[in-house]
């Protein structure tokens, strides 16, 4: 009787267990597949027309290399590092996509807006300007500037497609530019003198942008050094004298003075980030 109730507990045990991965499982395919929407949806916003589903399956690669230089090193170290490779890669390839094109339509504006403006002095409207910029710019302010058009195909005002596109790309420019347009439309003052108006003040903003990072460039660059030349020493000193840092790995006084270093370091180069990119504009 005692053996037989051990099996049957045991079994219990395992039905548990099975219970408990298979919910999990689901729970994990479940936030996978909300990553994956939610990095969908971003790629769409930017015109990229890339499956995430792809970038998963290559990134899948990651996860069986680690698992196999952990084994190789028996340190779970590889492992770890390639399982965060594998969460976190995606969102920032899509956040280096967006800062890409933002930057992108930044630039685009500095013409942008002269163009409107002289197509306005020819005589034509703004929709007129803004189709004919749809023909002449690239991507992505072409890209922008056709779904401006076809949201007001659709029904949509005019305020507000150009309200949609300062959401998605917002910019302190862009956000000038309109309210100006709004005013110029609402109170029927020259819409073209405006537009040349806005032109020139951001070509004086981005001038000025330009000199501050030319300034503080010097400043960057220490935080760059800054922060890689520990590692790059600890490194070294590994392929010189492999042993010699063991005490600082191996000790609790070593480990403390890790983490004290480690913090001294992220807080010197917060404190260098936070001088050298100060929002002037």
């Amino acid at each position: 009787m005692l053996l037989i109730g051990s099996v049957f507990l045991l079994l219990s045990f395992i039905g548990l267990g099975k219970k408990a991965y298979v919910k999990l499982e689901k729970k994990a395919l479940k936030k996978e597949k909300e990553q994956l929407n939610a990095i969908d949806q971003k790629l769409k916003n930017h015109f990229v027309l890339y499956k995430p589903e792809i970038i998963k399956k290559r990134l899948r690669i990651l996860i069986l290399v680690g698992f196999l230089m952990s084994l190789i090193t028996q340190s779970w170290i590889y492992a770890l590092i390639a399982f965060i490779l594998y969460i976190y890669l995606p969102f920032a390839w899509v956040y280096w996509i967006e800062k890409r094109r933002f930057r992108a339509f930044q630039i685009q504006l500095l013409q942008f807006f002269p163009f409107i403006s002289s197509v306005l002095r020819a005589g034509h409207t703004i929709e007129k300007a803004i189709d004919q910029s749809c023909k002449n710019a690239k991507p992505p302010l072409s890209q922008e500037m056709d779904l401006v058009q076809k949201q007001m195909h659709i029904g949509q005002s005019f305020d507000q497609a150009l309200y949609s596109l300062y959401q998605r790309m917002p910019d302190k420019n862009l956000k000038m530019a309109l309210s100006a347009i709004d005013i110029s439309r609402k109170t029927g003052s020259n819409l073209a003198e405006a537009i040349d108006y806005i032109a020139t003040t951001i070509h004086e903003k981005e001038k000025l942008k330009s000199e501050l990072k030319a300034l503080t460039s010097q400043g960057r660059m220490q935080a760059w050094v800054t922060g890689c030349m520990p590692f790059v020493l600890v490194a070294g000193l590994e392929v010189i004298s492999p042993g010699y840092l063991s005490p600082l790995f191996q000790t609790t006084q070593g480990k403390l003075a890790i983490v004290y270093c480690f913090v001294s370091l992220l807080l010197g180069i917060f404190w260098i980030y936070k001088l050298v990119n100060k929002e002037y504009l």
